[in-house]
């Protein structure tokens, strides 16, 4: 690595986030990086079809993440919500059209289409053990 180089990382180390998030977007045009397209967003939504032990954390849930649940379910179809950040939250819903479901997190407030809330939490564990009791379970 050139001195050059060594210095800027240096720096760089010693930024806080919004110093680096400031950084990048005046330094990433010159350098011919674009933006991404959206995929950085606070929250994941994903399909329940079944629960299997034999996995941790959000992979033990059987189903495709989705991007938004207003045309992505069916009847009864249940997802979890999970809010990443900037307090973490996980809601199962069930379909319901025409519904809207609001989840808070750290003064924000994420609106979710045609689903109702069976219940929310502040940790994973609760809304898994939750969501074995609505769908299939598949033993570890």
């Amino acid at each position: 690595m050139s001195k050059s180089v060594a210095m800027i990382v240096k720096m760089v180390g010693g930024m806080n986030k919004a110093e680096k998030k400031e950084l990048g977007e005046l330094i990433g045009p010159m350098l011919g990086m674009k933006k991404g397209r959206g995929g950085n967003t606070p929250f994941w939504i994903k399909k329940v079809q079944g629960v299997d032990e034999g996995q941790k954390g959000p992979y033990a849930l059987e189903g495709n993440f989705i991007r938004d649940t207003k045309a992505n379910l069916e009847d009864d179809e249940y997802v979890v919500i999970g809010v990443k950040w900037p307090d973490r939250r996980y809601a199962l819903c069930r379909q319901d059209v025409g519904e809207v479901f609001e989840l808070e997190s750290g003064g924000t407030v994420h609106r979710f289409d045609d689903v109702s809330p069976v219940g929310v939490w502040e940790k994973f564990a609760e809304c898994l053990e939750e969501a074995k009791s609505h769908v299939p379970v598949k033993a570890a």
